[in-house]
């Protein structure tokens, strides 16, 4: 991973100057489009609230070291700052500190002015001003997008943006209306128009209000080739790297059914997809399984490599919005598995550069299982949130019916409905898994427990830890009658 990035830093050593902070110590590296290369222009937009005060001291700290990797893999890069925080906020609710350059020693002193100032307004609430980043992000001229660039939104944070769960987003659970009437899913459906992938680093600490999982749906609602990680590194340049490779060369992988029993066989598909507006050169994919998964079938056009992985080298020129795909079938080992193996996509760009990026493959295989289902606010303004345990039977390689304990509510403002579940049947389809969980619904004295159903449909989001699940449930009495929302579903095997 990060074969450019290593070998710029490994020159570079100890030796590096620090920005920001030490700005009077930066040593201007030079940001000088080389011939061939592609342009990239990247705005790293920090929330700059009073809880990311540890933060923004590593973002200011980010330097000539985040400079020296970022040319390794594209020398014709620009970089713009931006600050925002929460309507009310004395020091301000956004501003751009630093227009695209290519000056080091402008981005230094733009990272120095980041200042962490919490809002003392009576009534503030947990929630920033991420959908006015969002909105900025495409229609302030001040940041200065070039028009032929390849768009990059890295966003620094530790909260929600105003409103993102009743806007659908899943992981996200604000339902706090946004002072300025922005929406979070029009909100990244224009970013996605306007070409700006969006990236998160979740900053952690005991103030963080925003889930992971929130993140990463934002960072899928944008153009492709966004992601989100937790801040876990101590070395916020490193993550900031990680990042821009894998939004340059986006690797999808998913593993269908979602349920796999020990030994029976999972199908694997591989995307490498491009989003830049060049042509890029796909060299090699390699996928390393974990201990017990076994690769069954038609293997060809693939090697084995010296590392025990298979590999294949496409060597294959995807233009503009180009995929490469391929596929692969596992065998399952025999016992509870969830971390099936890493992918890892080689391409080179125009002017020779080559990145690596990689992708968690992930299947889960065990007998029981446990899931979890989160609330959504979904448009309707319905919740789902429960938890239930499914158990198979032993012996057998198809996963249908079980047995299962648990119980799933339903809210709607005062309404509340809860299903106590008591069967279970299980449909594997080629990209979801269909769980009808039957049971009785526990109702308030005014209408009594009846029988009861909800149909769950799990489907695997490459971008997601989390698998989205629509549902639908039918109550005997009450309105509405119908219950339908979508919830997001955590699974661990056993």
């Amino acid at each position: 991973m990060l074969k450019g990035i290593t070998r710029v830093l490994a020159a570079a050593g100890g030796g590096v100057a620090v920005l920001g902070s030490a700005a009077s110590a930066a040593v201007a590296l030079p940001l000088a489009p080389q011939a061939g290369s592609p342009p990239v222009d990247i705005e790293i937009a920090v929330d700059t609230t009073g809880s990311m005060y540890g933060s923004i001291q590593k973002a200011q700290a980010l330097g000539d070291k985040l400079i020296a990797g970022a040319l390794s893999v594209a020398p014709n890069l620009r970089f713009a700052v931006v600050s925002f925080r929460d309507p009310g906020n004395q020091a301000g609710e956004y501003a751009v500190l630093q227009p695209m350059t290519a000056d080091t020693r402008a981005l230094s002193d733009a990272l120095s002015k980041l200042r962490a100032v919490s809002n003392t307004s009576p009534g503030n609430v947990p929630e920033e001003s991420y959908n006015l980043a969002f909105h900025n992000s495409y229609s302030d001229s001040r940041i200065g997008w070039r028009q032929e660039a390849r768009k990059v939104v890295i966003v620094i944070g530790d909260a929600e943006p105003f409103g993102a769960g009743s806007a659908g987003i899943a992981g996200c659970h604000s339902t706090q209306a946004d002072p300025h009437g922005f929406n979070t899913a029009h909100e990244l459906a224009q970013m996605k128009a306007r070409g700006r992938t969006l990236v998160f680093v979740r900053a952690i600490s005991t103030s963080t209000t925003a889930s992971l999982a929130c993140y990463q749906s934002m960072a899928a609602l944008g153009f492709p080739g966004g992601s989100a990680v937790d801040d876990t590194t101590g070395d916020l340049s490193t993550t900031i790297l990680k990042l821009i490779e894998t939004g340059l060369a986006p690797v999808v992988v998913q593993a269908t059914p979602i349920f796999v029993a020990p030994g029976a066989p999972a199908h694997v598909s591989i995307l490498v997809t491009n989003p830049n507006p060049f042509a890029v050169t796909l060299q090699g994919v390699k996928l390393v399984t974990a201990a017990g998964f076994t690769v069954t079938g038609d293997r060809s056009g693939w090697s084995t490599d010296g590392d025990g992985g298979l590999e294949t080298a496409p060597n294959q020129v995807l233009q503009s919005a180009g995929v490469y795909t391929t596929s692969l079938t596992l065998a399952a080992p025999a016992s509870a598995a969830r971390r099936a193996g890493v992918v890892t996509a080689t391409l080179s760009l125009p002017d020779g550069k080559v990145v690596d990026s990689t992708a968690p493959l992930a299947i889960n295989v065990g007998r029981t299982f446990v899931v979890r289902v989160s609330q959504l606010a979904a448009p309707a303004g319905v919740r789902a949130a429960g938890s239930f345990t499914l158990t198979f039977p032993q012996g057998v390689r198809s996963l249908k019916k079980g047995s299962v304990r648990g119980t799933v509510t339903f809210t709607r403002g005062r309404d509340r409905s809860l299903l106590r579940i008591a069967r279970v049947s299980l449909a594997q389809g080629a990209s979801s898994s269909i769980l009808t969980l039957s049971g009785n619904w526990a109702r308030p004295v005014a209408c009594r427990a009846a029988a009861g159903a909800v149909r769950l449909t799990l489907t695997a989001d490459a971008a997601l830890t989390v698998l989205r699940a629509p549902y639908a449930a039918s109550r005997p009495c009450g309105a509405p009658r119908l219950l339908r929302g979508t919830a997001i579903a955590t699974v661990t095997s056993s």
